[in-house]
């Protein structure tokens, strides 16, 4: 599952589209055994419907290209950057975790207010990430 971010080849939005697992401003729910979990995305399409229609839901993880503003000095280093709209988002819909693709730190995992922040690479080596989450505990397998 993922969300475009400002470089990403026109190509792996349509990998992701056809598959169904484009999360760019939708949500999506998996059942892994007994287990369900509700994921939401935002990449760089941003428009304020999309961003009201995030607010009014819950969801156990957040996949977003852009950190929020709260935090945005956290994974761009010495530059302080975000967007307030995230953090509402955040705020209302309450995830456990929230994944941030744009850092120009790797990896990096901040908590605050018991959700879990984290951003697999630096944004210009790119990376992925692969995760074991049960909404009580995060275990990082493996980044690159």
């Amino acid at each position: 599952m993922g969300v475009i971010g400002e470089n990403d080849d026109p190509s792996i939005s349509k990998w992701l589209k056809t598959r169904g697992v484009l999360l760019d401003g939708k949500t999506l729910a998996l059942s892994i055994g007994s287990e369900r979990i509700k994921l939401a995305g935002l990449g760089v399409n941003v428009n304020q419907e999309v961003v009201d229609r995030l607010r009014e839901d819950d969801y156990d993880i957040f996949v977003t290209y852009y950190p929020p503003l709260l935090l945005g000095n956290k994974f761009m280093g010495r530059y302080c950057v975000g967007y307030g709209f995230l953090d509402k988002i955040v705020e209302s819909a309450s995830p456990s975790l929230v994944v941030v693709g744009l850092s120009y730190e790797a990896p990096v995992i901040i908590e605050k207010n018991d959700i879990l922040y984290l951003s697999p690479s630096p944004c210009y080596r790119g990376g992925y990430i692969l995760l074991e989450y049960d909404l009580e505990k995060l275990r990082i397998i493996s980044y690159r």
